[in-house]
């Protein structure tokens, strides 16, 4: 594990860097498309990258990975989250019908998809790096980690977003 480093920002992730952007950009990718479609529908594809995304971090930071824990750690940081995502996609659906249409619906939605991925890497990432933690410590930080992960994004955070998304 690396005591000498921690992530706090979007625009220095460390170590850590390629496995959260890599990550972020897929999720943003799967929103853009899938979720812009047919908002809520990139939800399990988002999911999925996430896991891949924790246990990536996990075993960078030379930690054991028990998959189980991590699987109900993200159960219940969707679940907890829920009002917030439903907000989101009933945005989307409002900006599709309002005539900024579905370009602008799968730019915010791929844009979030990123932070979000971000935001929670950067969480999980930190978590890592504390002496002796184990993915058994995962569901004693899922409340924290809502509230982080999906708190309402700065201008910043989403300009930065927007602009990493727009790179690739």
């Amino acid at each position: 594990m690396s005591e000498a480093y921690r992530v706090t920002t979007l625009d220095n992730l460390g170590e850590y860097q390629e496995t959260i952007f890599g990550h972020a950009l897929t999720a943003a990718t799967i929103g853009g498309t899938i979720g812009a479609i047919v908002p809520g529908s990139d939800t399990f594809g988002v999911s999925a990258t996430w896991l891949s995304m924790i246990i990536q971090i996990a075993n960078h930071a030379d930690s054991e990975t028990d998959k189980a824990i991590i699987q109900k750690f993200l159960i219940t940081v969707v679940q907890g989250a829920g009002s917030y995502i439903i907000g989101t996609k009933v945005l989307q659906g409002l900006m599709m019908m309002t005539g900024i249409g579905i370009v602008g619906s799968a730019v915010l939605n791929a844009s979030l998809n990123f932070l979000y991925t971000a935001r929670l890497g950067i969480f999980v990432a930190e978590l890592y790096d504390q002496p002796g933690f184990t993915s058994e410590h995962m569901m004693s930080t899922a409340s924290s980690a809502i509230e982080i992960i999906f708190k309402v994004p700065t201008v910043e955070e989403l300009r930065f977003a927007f602009n990493m998304t727009r790179k690739q």
